[in-house]
């Protein structure tokens, strides 16, 4: 962890939620009204490199840009640290107070319900339902606050022998049905996590009737958090009965809501998803939505490390969505601006292969070629990898001239695939064997036209794969007969 990411300041930082950040800003202006302006500049210098507090050095250059040539004066950074700290843990505890306000007023409304105190229950639940009325996060707790207020009130009515407005019921019961099911989704949230994780096979709980209750409450009015754990929920237990960019949608709505810790179970849930069902069918469908995935998770820095750096697995994922969906200019965008957050280990060869694919996409083969050429990959992956990639440019590039060759290395492939202990999952041992094997079928029956029909037809189930749908054009394009 950086240095200063140790320091208090820095834990105090990371603790504002997305919300938070330009509320405390505004709040930092109105605190200093023109003076110490170094304090929000020293904000907005972590803002610029958020979750991370910068180096020293670069916090001088950036506060006394006049003396950034000078040498750095510890004492002077060290004085405008503690105002900000001190400002940071102020309007921290004044947050905490103003949402605990909340909860004094709805304890205070409990208590003059047990109490029967009813003349005073007016005047304090209109003022506490216009707050409740202003929460942008409607979850179990708020339909809870809703159900019980509500239920005081209508003791009121009853109690000073008032007509019960049929508009109040519909509200209550709605309340207190939504309450329930807020709860009964949110426990059963909390079970998919501990099943996932920790291997446990926690019941859910959940019936068919209410899976179809909660879609009926999403159809009537906007319950972004409902729908994102029951979409979450049966694309873990019955992915045909979920929709996963619903649930991406609802999970955007309400990123700057969730509290850190459920935002990012959340945003874990349906990674896990997306990479399931790319890795079943990388479709453009499912590429999109790993690509968009991924871009909120580093958008909200839910799949950095402390250090900031991204995992390799997944922003390679990324980039062969973008390829896929975006084409090859725009991905090569996105690797030149997320390549330096990789592990320093790791970014050279994924350097490497990402340029092959960009002239892969390119149809760039001689550049291809020489670029595979001088270079030779670590992991057992990239090299299977390198070696297709070597069979596609050779083809592309003599197709006549370097047949007998071509297929000759195509089963040298094979033979590697099916008889060496390999470090590759099964998975991609078996789609790396189907798919050679076709290629080298392809090469022999090039005269067969029936022939290459048939093998046509037992491939059309993996089209979507990018190398699968490079033979079949290749099969399409042979001349009849």
């Amino acid at each position: 962890m950086p240095k200063n990411d140790q320091t208090i300041l820095g834990s105090l930082l990371r603790m504002l939620g997305a919300g938070e950040k330009q509320r405390f800003r505004r709040w930092l202006l109105s605190q200093n009204k023109g003076q110490h302006t170094q304090t929000v500049q020293l904000f907005d210098a972590w803002m610029a490199h958020a979750p991370h507090l910068p180096p020293d050095e670069i916090l001088w250059a950036t506060l006394f840009p006049e003396k950034k040539e000078e040498a750095l004066d510890d004492l002077a950074l060290r004085r405008i640290k503690s105002r900000l700290t001190a400002q940071v843990k102020a309007f921290l505890a004044v947050s905490q107070v103003e949402e605990n306000e909340d909860l004094m007023a709805y304890a205070f409304l409990k208590k003059c319900l047990s109490l029967k105190v009813y003349e005073l229950y007016p005047r304090l639940y209109h003022a506490y339902m216009r707050k409740l009325d202003k929460r942008e996060l409607h979850n179990t707790a708020y339909f809870q606050h809703r159900f019980e207020v509500l239920s005081g009130y209508q003791s009121y009515l009853v109690f000073t022998g008032k007509n019960i407005p049929e508009p109040f019921m519909e509200d209550l019961m709605a309340s207190m049905e939504l309450w329930y099911l807020h709860q009964k989704f949110f426990l059963s949230m909390i079970h998919l996590g501990l099943n996932l994780s920790k291997g446990f096979s926690l019941s859910f709980n959940l019936s068919e009737a209410d899976f179809e209750n909660a879609l009926a409450w999403e159809q009537k009015r906007p319950l972004p958090l409902l729908s994102m754990y029951r979409n979450i929920i049966r694309l873990n237990t019955q992915p045909e009965k979920g929709d996963f960019d619903l649930a991406l949608e609802n999970l955007i709505t309400l990123k700057d809501l969730l509290p850190s810790m459920e935002k990012q179970n959340n945003f874990r849930f349906l990674l896990n998803i997306g990479i399931r069902s790319y890795n079943q069918q990388a479709d453009l469908r499912t590429s999109q939505n790993l690509l968009d995935l991924i871009r909120l998770g580093i958008s909200e820095h839910l799949i950095q490390d402390d250090e900031g750096r991204l995992p390799t697995l997944l922003f390679r994922a990324m980039v062969e969505s973008a390829l896929r969906t975006e084409g090859p200019d725009a991905t090569e965008t996105d690797i030149q601006h997320y390549l330096p957050l990789l592990p320093a280990e790791d970014q050279l060869e994924t350097a490497a292969v990402c340029k092959a694919l960009l002239f892969l996409h390119r149809r760039q083969y001689s550049l291809l070629k020489e670029h595979l050429q001088q270079h030779q990959f670590r992991s057992i992956n990239d090299q299977v990898r390198r070696r297709f990639f070597l069979l596609q440019a050779n083809y592309e590039l003599h197709p006549e001239q370097m047949e007998d060759e071509i297929i000759k290395e195509g089963r040298a492939l094979q033979k590697y695939l099916q008889r060496h202990e390999i470090n590759l999952s099964q998975r991609l041992r078996e789609r790396y064997l189907r798919q050679i094997g076709w290629f080298v079928r392809f090469l022999e029956l090039r005269f067969d036209t029936a022939a290459l029909s048939k093998l046509e037809e037992r491939m059309l189930y993996d089209a979507q794969h990018p190398f699968t749908a490079w033979l079949l054009d290749h099969i399409r394009s042979k001349p009849a007969d």
